[in-house]
């Protein structure tokens, strides 16, 4: 016996039951199951953007860190050479002057992976950084100019253990050392 309740006969069972405008009700199985795997491939994809975007972010910061402490090295250094009332002695990878504030001496050297103001490391600040470069140029000077004042090139290398790299080189004018004094006259 088949009996119609608005528009719907009651001999199909409710898989297959039909609404007056001749579409299926319900979700088949099967439906559901691709539904669930692309709203699965949805979320791990902006799980893994994320991460990613995490990760990028995270590395600028320590990219950033570790090249702003190599200028701050590089500052401090250019800084006490400007100050400095006299240059004691510069070599290729050492100087040493008169600190402009306690007129005590700095000595700054490289060697190995470290610098060194006074026989002490500098400490990095930035994670796992190590100086690979300190090395000090001089511009050719006319043996006949009267000026007292040299430039020197300073760069400093660094690297970590991300092999980040950063190099920074600096320019300071400073009073050239005196080698030796002999009958009131200087030279150099």
């Amino acid at each position: 016996m088949k009996i119609l309740w608005r528009g719907i006969d009651s001999s199909k069972d409710a898989f297959h039951m039909i609404n007056r405008h001749g579409r299926q009700k319900g979700v088949m199985l099967i439906e559901l199951m691709v539904a669930m795997a692309m709203s699965a491939v949805v979320i791990v994809m902006i799980f893994w953007a994320w991460t990613l975007f995490i990760k990028q972010t995270s590395s600028v910061k320590r990219r950033t860190f570790f090249h702003a402490e190599t200028e701050r090295i590089s500052r401090t250094i250019a800084s006490s050479l400007r100050r400095s009332p006299k240059v004691l002695d510069i070599g290729r990878d050492e100087i040493t002057f008169i600190d402009p504030n306690s007129k005590d001496t700095i000595h700054y050297s490289f060697y190995g992976d470290s610098l060194y103001r006074n026989d002490t490391a500098v400490v990095m600040l930035a994670q796992s950084a190590r100086v690979t470069d300190f090395s000090i140029e001089q511009e050719q000077r006319d043996p006949a100019s009267e000026a007292d004042d040299i430039l020197l090139t300073i760069s400093i290398g660094m690297k970590d253990d991300f092999n980040d790299e950063s190099s920074i080189k600096t320019e300071v004018k400073v009073i050239a050392p005196v080698e030796e004094e002999q009958g009131g006259m200087r030279f150099r």
